[in-house]
């Protein structure tokens, strides 16, 4: 911008008419430098003409700095602009202060380049400030600023520590596809309209510890190289980082969401450690390792997985962490009456210390944890606590079988209310267990609960019943061949006295006493003898067969173990299809 006539910028205008121009300026004068070289030795005059006497700072009334040159440090410290103040395309080339500046029209610094360190701490934006495209060399710190119109951060490229602690946002923060290349820190900063951070870069992560959301925070589609840490903040909608790619912590500790919210969560870890649900939340995450220790909930806290909906509709293949299920890692101290899992995985999720636990919600196709494969163990579904007392797993706290049997006792119960019989048959068994291996108890009834797990898998291995049922039949009929069935079928036989002279003769019959095998004992006929023996012993029946003495003994015993057996096969065959 040339000055009167001469056709020299301020800059390059001869001394006289320098002094000429800026003595004729007043404190809130307008000012239009565009395009124009700001030296040192401009700009100090320039402040100096502009400056209020009873205040001591520079006022301007509407500014023209577009595609000005600052070619020295700028130090607009403490200034007022009452107008508009427009800074586009200007270029800094050393440190730029703003500080304590109050910003009273619009502010434009749309496609300004910051070379130096820049700072606009407790400055105060009137309306609207752009700052849309700007680059940040070094430095920028907004802390403790305050915008009352819309703050356009969009497609700005910051260069070095970024701060923005204890600002406040009274209308919308837009910050859409900006560049955050180091950390980012907004801790402290009050958002009282949406915070939009869409498709925006944080390569080394982002801070917004303790901050406040009264709208909606939006980072769909933002790419984070590192965490994003929201410890202690306070949500009333949102947040949503649908399609966010990168995050590899989601810090939510001490975080407060106080109105219903639906969120779609992507990184790798989400931490919700003493955070406080007072509204409905809904999480919706793919791949996401969650720990919700300490959680305080006050009202329903749902986690669901997204891997259903994102195979249905192609969006990737199974190696990308949306197509698979959420874990949670641990429920310890949460009250479980308040959390509902739909199709989840809870196979490293830590229930001990998990407040009622029998009222916990659990739908969908959820995943507890397995032991493994070996000859004797039994499949089934399994809490990593157990996996870790039996040294199965080496992560995460080990507690004794009797806390062990007291977690599954209440994850059993939760399973019968919801009408899942063949799933709470896993946590009975699991119970039983750790009561057997479990000192409080005494020595008796661990002994039966050995042979109750010996013979038939508490109730609810059928093939172990009906194993043990056909070893005592094959015992019963190798004893009756050997002991139990006689040598010959008892024959009967009549005595009688016949009277002198005749008369009425009566008849006794009887039979003889069977008698011990001898000779071949293992024939056919005999095999068929003692087969339905023990066949009628099995269904509580006499066989109506005569026996010897042992047989006899051995009968009553078949028939008092095999039924029970047969019981026990029956009871863990209903146990798993019953609806």
């Amino acid at each position: 911008m040339t000055i009167g006539d001469t056709g020299r910028c301020l800059a390059h205008a001869a001394d006289t008419v320098r002094g000429g121009y800026l003595g004729g300026l007043t404190p809130g004068a307008d000012i239009d430098l565009r395009g124009t070289l700001i030296t040192a030795e401009v700009l100090g005059p320039l402040l100096d003409a502009v400056r209020n006497p009873e205040t001591g700072a520079p006022e301007f009334g509407n500014a023209a700095f577009a595609a000005a040159e600052f070619g020295a440090d700028v130090r607009f410290e403490g200034a007022a602009f009452h107008g508009d103040a427009d800074f586009a395309g200007a270029a800094f080339t050393g440190t730029a202060r703003f500080d304590g500046v109050s910003f009273n029209g619009d502010v434009v610094f749309n496609d300004v380049h910051f070379a130096g360190a820049t700072s606009f701490s407790r400055s105060v934006f009137g309306e609207h400030a752009g700052f849309n495209f700007a680059a940040f060399g070094t430095d920028a710190r907004f802390s403790r600023s305050h915008f009352a119109g819309i703050a356009g951060f969009s497609c700005a490229e910051f260069g070095a520590h970024t701060g923005f602690e204890d600002t406040v946002f009274e209308s919308a923060a837009r910050f859409t596809a900006a560049t955050f290349t180091t950390y980012a820190r907004f801790d402290g900063a009050t958002f009282e309209d949406i915070g939009e951070f869409t498709s925006s870069e944080f390569r080394r992560g982002a801070w917004f510890g303790k901050s406040r959301f009264r709208g909606t925070v939006d980072f769909d589609g933002s790419r984070v190289g590192g965490s994003l840490q929201f410890n202690g903040a306070s949500f009333a909608v949102g947040p949503w980082f649908i399609a966010a790619t990168g995050m590899e912590t989601l810090g939510m500790t001490r975080t407060t969401v106080t109105e219903p919210t639906v969120t779609q969560v992507t990184a790798q870890r989400l931490d919700l450690t003493d955070a406080r649900v007072e509204a409905p939340l809904t999480l919706k995450a793919g791949g996401t390792e969650i720990d919700l220790t300490n959680a305080v909930l006050t009202d329903r806290l749902t986690i669901a997985s997204m891997h259903h909906h994102v195979a249905q509709a192609g969006l990737g293949p199974r190696t990308d962490p949306l197509s698979r299920r959420p874990s949670v890692t641990s429920l310890s101290g949460v009250d479980a009456s308040m959390v509902l899992f739909f199709d989840v995985d809870l196979s490293s999720c830590t229930f001990t210390g998990a407040h009622s636990l029998d009222q916990l919600n659990i739908e969908g196709s959820c995943t507890f944890d397995r032991p493994p494969a070996g000859l004797f163990r039994v499949r089934r579904r399994i809490i990593a606590e157990e996996a870790r007392w039996r040294k199965w797993r080496t992560d995460g706290p080990v507690p004794g079988p009797a806390t062990l049997a007291d977690t599954y006792r209440q994850l059993r119960k939760a399973r019968e209310d919801a009408k899942d019989e063949p799933g709470a048959a896993d946590f009975y068994y699991g119970e039983m267990e750790m009561r057997r291996h479990s000192r409080q108890w005494s020595e008796a009834e661990r002994w039966l609960l050995q042979a109750y797990w010996l013979v038939s898998g508490y109730g609810l291995r059928a093939s172990r019943s009906l194993c043990w049922l056909a070893a005592s039949m094959l015992v019963t009929i190798l004893l009756l061949l050997g002991f139990g069935l006689p040598q010959t079928s008892p024959e009967q036989y009549a005595t009688g006295t016949v009277p002198p002279g005749g008369g009425k003769v009566t008849f006794v019959l009887d039979k003889r006493d069977p008698a011990n095998p001898t000779g071949d004992r293992f024939t056919g006929k005999r095999f068929t003898k003692a087969l339905t023996v023990t066949l009628n012993s099995v269904v509580f029946r006499s066989s109506g067969q005569d026996l010897t003495t042992a047989g006899g003994y051995i009968e009553m015993a078949s028939r008092f173990s095999e039924p029970i057996l047969l019981g026990l096969a029956a009871l863990a065959v209903r146990g798993r299809v019953k609806r």
